[in-house]
């Protein structure tokens, strides 16, 4: 049983984990929001809705297919009931108000309380369209890196890296955990130092950040609609209801405390949230984590319409698939441009590895390809050492990002910057920054050792 588990997977890791589970020879019961990992492993879809359940014996797209089918009928027949009661109930009423017909009247009303009613199918979102706040104009050149290098202690994330970004650029960043993604976003949006070279911001530079971990910045104290009217310009304020509707939030929803939201709930209003702010450049760290499918389906159609320059670092092949048309990799501590979308980067990617594979073959010829796929094996002693430093490493990682969420919150209210002390908390959250940055990498090291001896 999987629960989510290709959140905080790179794509690599997920196109791995598909393989297993294809070729595993049990059953497999996966709670999933991603489409493409979904339709590649599974062969049965059980969708739980309205209280109930639906069981599908078909993989993921053939499911979404049939259930359209089902929908239209089921509208149909709904229609076709609400008249048929519409026009009962005209004469029931019409009857009651006759002496002579007033028990007839009341064996109808009888009959038609006992009709099973036909429930009206949730609407799919994608009919649902929503817009970002009006873009500002940005200059040709949105920001460029220079030579950045940035290290954490003895550990080189990456150097020498240079990328520009032109205003309409739609860029992915993808490549293995570890390897700079969000460090080199951070480093964009002017949330994180880097050891040298320098960043170019260009003219009229709006820039929006969402962290992996925006859902955890909001004010729990308030309402759904607090938060929104917070962040709203006033040319704005007509639409947050409508917007917040596209994110399933009507009603008395509004009017929930942050508190006693799900994270899927929080991670929607986070969302939600960042479309009111007007930029020229936006930059998303994972912005699908609990997010559903029908959420990340109306987020993607917003960027689509998007008007400015995006950035983008994600796992979710379905979401990235036509929304950005660049890729940059970032492996071995530097970065390689692919001018296409996700699509073409991954069929770029097996065209090269199987020309590695042949070049490997014909260097090394039979044994040596042996040798090279042989897996150092660590001892049981070593291995249990291992993995209780993964279990403290993990234990660091919890309490630093606890502590980098209060200190989000301190900043980001706009009133702190009048106290005396908030040169003092920026530097301690670039240095906690810093810190979780090694223990992340600390974290897949030590990974990577047990994954390679299992």
């Amino acid at each position: 049983m999987l629960d989510e588990p290709t959140n905080h997977l790179d794509i690599e890791s997920i196109i791995w984990l598909e393989n297993y589970l294809i070729e595993y020879p049990g059953t497999v019961i996966v709670i999933s929001h991603d489409i493409q990992f979904l339709e590649n492993v599974c062969n049965r879809i059980v969708e739980v809705e309205m209280g109930g359940i639906n069981d599908y014996k078909l993989s993921y797209r053939k499911f979404l297919e049939e259930k359209e089918k089902q929908r239209v009928v089921q509208i149909a027949a709904y229609e076709n009931q609400q008249k048929d009661i519409a026009q009962k109930e005209k004469t029931i009423n019409r009857f009651m108000a006759s002496a002579t017909k007033t028990k007839m009247a009341q064996s109808m009303q009888k009959l038609l309380e006992k009709v099973d009613r036909i429930e009206m199918p949730s609407e799919i979102t994608k009919a649902m369209h929503i817009r970002f706040a009006e873009v500002p104009r940005s200059g040709r050149d949105v920001i460029r890196t220079v030579d950045i290098s940035k290290s954490f202690g003895e550990k080189k994330v990456f150097s020498g890296i240079n990328i520009t970004i032109e205003r309409g650029d739609r860029i992915a960043f993808v490549g293995q955990n570890g390897q700079g993604k969000t460090t080199m976003a951070k480093i964009m949006a002017g949330l994180l130092d880097f050891t040298s070279g320098r960043v170019e911001a260009g003219s009229n530079l709006h820039l929006s950040y969402y962290a992996q971990n925006q859902s955890e910045l909001l004010d729990l104290k308030s309402t759904v609609m607090q938060v929104m009217e917070d962040k709203a310009p006033e040319e704005m304020r007509s639409r947050v209801r409508n917007i917040l509707g596209s994110f399933l939030f009507s009603g008395d929803d509004v009017d929930k405390k942050v508190m006693v939201l799900s994270g899927g709930e929080r991670a929607r209003l986070a969302m939600a949230s960042l479309i009111m702010k007007p930029c020229n450049f936006l930059i998303l760290d994972e912005p699908t984590n609990h997010l559903d499918i029908y959420s990340k389906e109306i987020l993607k159609n917003a960027l689509k319409d998007y008007g400015g320059s995006l950035l983008v670092i994600s796992h979710d092949r379905e979401f990235l698939a036509g929304l950005t048309n660049k890729v940059i990799e970032f492996k071995d501590g530097y970065t390689k441009e692919y001018l296409g979308d996700i699509e073409y980067f991954l069929d770029k990617k097996k065209m090269d590895n199987m020309r590695s594979v042949e070049l490997q073959k014909s260097d090394n010829g039979t044994n040596g390809s042996k040798d090279a796929v042989m897996i150092k094996k660590i001892d049981s002693e070593d291995l249990r050492r291992i993995k209780k430093q993964i279990s403290a490493v993990e234990r660091d990682i919890s309490k630093l990002e606890n502590d980098i969420g209060l200190l989000e919150l301190k900043l980001a209210d706009p009133n702190f910057y009048e106290n005396l002390h908030y040169v003092e908390t920026n530097k301690k959250y670039q240095s906690l920054q810093e810190n979780l940055e090694i223990k992340m990498l600390e974290w897949e090291t030590l990974s990577f050792e047990v994954e390679g001896s299992v």
